[in-house]
């Protein structure tokens, strides 16, 4: 990188750097320059201007036909005014716009392509089959294809939790850092527990992308905010020595190794009883100024909050990059943000643990934002939800939580209900299966409570419909694999939207069951087209392209390159627009 890495710090380090030709003028207005400069420090250490030059290039020239000030080396301002053109977007637009822009990241360059994944992958597949009683089984070409859109949806769905977790509108962080952590994430693959590391991901990765960690997440923040945003090095100490070896990580700018470091670090922490009776412990309170704190008692939980920078952030703030004015808190201004932590009494010592269990965030008006558990997701064990709730309806806002206890309370019922093997009521399947409304869930990290997808595959599908509950209304709630498991019973009956069905399905699904669905009359022969993969579409191109009612264009659409050269002659014959 042009200039040393000493010389870039002294440049964040100093305040009086003009950007956009002007002096900044607020504390916030410095702090986001701050921030936005040691994120164009940081992401070019990692060469992130080099993978994305289109998207910084871009940016960075726009800024310059506006005849904005760029000062910095050469990278470093390119990927700056990347930086601020988001920001301002984000700003103009707001979270819903953020939302939208993670969920835009996933994308297919990070899913595992059939071509790419290793012949000792499908040997392990096969011994699991074997191990699961299944014999010697010969993976098809068509079956391989299956376990692949499998595992693309598996990343696929751990993808989505890391952007629904940064795109959180509660999320704590800068955006630099959200980009850094995506960026970083997006090359690891899965842990090793012997090694206690993360494999690096290339493109014959198959497993998951790891499950976002928020406490860990906070540390790796924290480490480099505190490296790259403080003149005086202060840094992390153990036992009043100085942490050579993690500045040496930050240095290295490894999201990776970084992460992989402070996951060694975190404490055990005292599980909750199984039962609500057997619960034993207080509500502590800590406002501004007990950062140092609130981190020791989040220490192992899981919670960003373990980094004190972060909790400061929450104080102070509400949630990271905003700031008050006279208006902020109550009518006197006054900040009201607390963070009431329930803390077990550990039945080794019977003295109250220096963990806590569960969480009550207030925001600057002193009403209830946030509720946390040390399930994942950052739900709430089931033994504390009645705790947490009596808690809560004393609180102002705690009102507005009324209704996601409630649902968590009647999931847990179901749950007890489906351990006994009994029966559920219609009234109880319809709202299992959100027939008149969504679930709420009280999990912070949990756009769906986990637990309803195990209820869901206990009383299935058949077992629903059994219970008077409407067939088409109930796919919607399914998954593909669910839809394939119960593919037989499902297109027998006669209620059934077979054209609904398909578009609920995996595309390998769908070119299995290819010679059903096509001789069906009320099958959208061009909805089957859409669904199924290019490789499969070219397989069975010449028994597609004669069904009555293909759509020639959305034929050709669907096929590669490759594939349209091959049958370049007929789809031209037949009109297709190439």
């Amino acid at each position: 990188m042009p200039g040393t890495m000493e010389e870039s710090d002294s440049r964040i380090l100093n305040n009086d750097v003009v950007w956009n030709g002007g002096e900044v003028s607020s504390d916030e207005e410095k702090e986001l320059e701050h921030q936005r400069r040691i994120g164009a420090l940081v992401l070019n250490l990692v060469g992130f201007g080099g993978r994305n030059k289109e998207i910084v290039d871009s940016s960075y020239n726009k800024a310059r036909r506006s005849d904005k000030k760029l000062l910095g080396n050469n990278n470093e301002r390119r990927i700056y005014s990347y930086l601020s053109r988001l920001e301002d977007l984000i700003d103009r637009d707001g979270n819903s716009l953020e939302k939208r822009l993670w969920r835009l990241s996933i994308n297919s360059k990070l899913l595992v392509e059939y071509d790419n994944i290793p012949e000792s992958h499908w040997e392990s597949v096969r011994q699991e089959l074997r191990d699961n009683g299944a014999g010697s089984v010969k993976l098809t070409e068509s079956l391989k294809r299956e376990y692949c859109e499998k595992e693309r949806e598996l990343q696929r769905e751990s993808l989505e939790r890391w952007a629904d977790y940064l795109g959180d509108e509660h999320s704590p962080y800068p955006l630099w850092f959200k980009v850094y952590a995506w960026d970083g994430m997006t090359k690891m693959g899965a842990y090793n527990k012997d090694k206690r590391k993360y494999e690096v991901r290339n493109e014959t990765t198959v497993a998951p992308y790891p499950d976002p960690d928020a406490e860990i997440i906070a540390g790796v923040f924290e480490a480099i905010n505190r490296y790259y945003g403080n003149s005086q090095r202060e840094f992390y100490t153990k036992e009043g020595e100085r942490n050579i070896k993690m500045e040496q990580l930050v240095q290295s700018g490894s999201f990776r190794k970084i992460y992989e470091a402070i996951q060694q670090n975190i404490a055990p922490i005292i599980e909750p009883p199984e039962t609500t009776e057997g619960v034993r412990g207080e509500w502590i309170e800590y406002g501004v100024g007990d950062e140092d704190e609130i981190a020791r008692a989040a220490n192992g939980t899981g919670w960003c909050i373990a980094a004190p920078a972060v909790a400061k952030h929450y104080l102070e703030c509400g949630t990271y990059g905003e700031s008050h004015d006279e208006n902020y808190g109550n009518s006197d201004g006054t900040n009201h943000s607390k963070f009431i932590l329930f803390h077990l009494i550990d039945p080794v010592s019977d003295k109250l643990a220096k963990n806590a269990c569960a969480s009550i965030r207030l925001d600057p008006d002193g009403r209830v934002a946030e509720i946390s558990g040390l399930r994942t997701g950052q739900a709430l064990d089931d033994s504390m939800v009645p705790i947490v709730e009596e808690k809560a309806k004393t609180l102002p806002g705690g009102e507005k939580f009324l209704l996601k206890f409630a649902d968590k309370n009647r999931l847990i019922k179901l749950d007890h209900k489906m351990k006994n093997n009994e029966e559920l009521t219609k009234e109880e399947l319809e709202f299992l299966y959100e027939t008149d409304r969504r679930i709420e869930t009280l999990d912070t990290y949990n756009s769906h409570d986990p637990r309803i997808t195990e209820l869901r595959r206990h009383y299935d599908i058949e077992y629903a419909c059994d219970k008077g509950l409407n067939v088409n209304s109930l796919i919607e709630r399914m998954d593909g694999r669910d839809i394939e498991e119960r593919f037989d019973y499902l297109v027998n009956r006669k209620d059934i939207d077979v054209n609904h069905l398909i578009n609920m399905m995996f595309g390998s699904d769908v070119e299995k069951h290819l010679n059903y669905f096509a001789n069906r009359k009320d099958v959208d022969i061009n909805l089957l087209i859409d669904k199924m993969y290019g490789p499969d579409i070219e397989k069975h191109f010449d028994y597609l392209i004669e069904r009555r009612g293909v759509d020639i264009n959305t034929l050709a659409k669907r096929i590669k390159k490759h594939g349209t050269k091959k049958h370049l002659d007929i789809l031209r014959k037949r009109g297709a627009n190439i």
